[in-house]
């Protein structure tokens, strides 16, 4: 998976505003966003998570926002057009589809050194072989 641009610059008005991935800005949006099953699903049709992640973005803060009178303005934002909403939001969820997937390989490969170093075996991906016995289970009879 390849890491998504550190930077974005979005075009308010006539202005052009750098915008970076920060840590900060990380944290404050996977705060929102927490499940990569739904975190797609979650930006796209709730408006409420959208309008945070662009303020958010939008917002010149350094640290983790705690407080939604941190953020920029709607009014200091409203010139923004549609297309430039749609480019930071596509930007936003790369960074945290990568996140999503680099956290999950690198979790998946940390369990496994650390069962070899624990010396335990592999998980077996194809399940127990069949059992060649005829014994009938202990469950209800006929």
């Amino acid at each position: 998976m390849q890491r998504p641009e550190l930077s974005i610059e979005i075009k308010i008005g006539g202005d052009a505003r750098k915008i970076k991935w920060t840590y900060g800005l990380s944290q404050d949006i996977q705060r929102l966003v927490p499940d990569f099953s739904t975190a797609i699903n979650d930006v796209v049709s709730d408006p409420s998570i959208r309008d945070y992640i662009v303020r958010r973005a939008l917002t010149e803060k350094k640290g983790v926002v705690t407080s939604e009178e941190e953020l920029i303005s709607v009014e200091e934002i409203d010139e923004i057009d549609p297309s430039e909403v749609l480019r930071l939001l596509e930007w936003v969820m790369e960074h945290l589809l990568y996140f999503f997937g680099t956290s999950a390989g690198t979790t998946s490969r940390q369990a496994k050194e650390f069962g070899n170093a624990l010396g335990l075996s592999n998980p077996s991906t194809a399940g127990s072989p069949a059992s060649a016995s005829t014994t009938r289970s202990a469950g209800p009879s006929d």
